[in-house]
């Protein structure tokens, strides 16, 4: 079902930031990095005070990248290699390090704890981290030098590598898609159009077109008509291949899908 010729085009500035917020969003994937992040808060930043939602994320999001920022010191590269390097002398040494490491990666997943109590879901932060505590402990049992400790310690850097993908995964990607939802319904409502019906065709019926879908309402046979056509709705706004449709009549509310 086409919208036709009469497009309503929102203000361009109004819209500016919406797209741009879309594109960023969509560019950061599962782990997504710095540049990708900060992409995002830009784009947040161009929002209007007066749109609470998008102010509520930009905050959000600045706390989340506090969050990170400081967990880096736990689960960076220069922690992990603060365990590496030691000779066969060493040993009081390494093992210093070692218990130092294991309080950083201990006081990283109380970290992904905390944020379980904020409805983000640490299960897989806290599964990596259980291995890489396993991992560190067998480096300690072969001790810094020999073949088993170099395989150990290569095994370690591997995780923490996962360790922090998972964390930056956990912070983020949540953020992207309340973004995406963020502009995309909100674009489609200041998008809608109202197409009335045209005088000189008898057949013609009053249509709203919303987000890909066609709302059309009119009076005959002394029956109010409702009718929601619902084909051309994005595949972003179904629900296991079905639209969600919710129709309000006085205090009766009708929920389909």
């Amino acid at each position: 079902m086409s919208s036709g010729s009469t497009e309503a085009v929102p203000s361009q500035g109004r819209m500016d930031w919406r797209a741009a917020v879309a594109d960023a969003a969509r560019r950061m994937g599962g782990s997504p990095s710095d540049e990708e992040v900060t992409a995002l808060t830009k784009a947040l930043a161009q929002a209007p005070a007066s749109d609470h939602a998008a102010v509520a994320l930009r905050s959000k999001l600045r706390i989340r990248r506090a969050d990170v920022a400081d967990l880096k010191q736990f689960m960076g590269k220069e922690a992990a290699g603060s365990i590496m390097g030691f000779g066969p002398h060493d040993g009081e040494k390494f093992r210093e390090a070692v218990k130092a490491y294991r309080g950083r990666l201990a006081n990283l997943r109380a970290a992904g704890q905390m944020w379980r109590l904020a409805s983000v879901d640490s299960a897989a932060l806290e599964r990596v981290v259980g291995a890489l505590l396993k991992k560190v402990e067998a480096y300690e049992r072969w001790g810094p030098t020999g073949e088993l400790a170099e395989k150990a310690a290569g095994d370690v850097l591997a995780l923490r590598v996962l360790v922090e993908r998972e964390v930056r995964g956990m912070a983020f990607w949540e953020l992207s898609e309340e973004a995406l939802e963020l502009v995309g319904e909100r674009a489609a409502n200041l998008e809608a159009e109202f197409l009335p019906a045209d005088p000189a065709d008898e057949e013609a019926r009053p249509m709203m077109w919303v987000g890909g879908a066609a709302v059309l309402a009119y009076w005959e046979d002394g029956v109010l008509h409702v009718v929601v056509d619902v084909d051309d709705v994005p595949d972003a706004r179904t629900v296991e291949g079905r639209v969600p449709v919710e129709i309000s009549m006085g205090r009766m509310v009708l929920r389909l899908s």
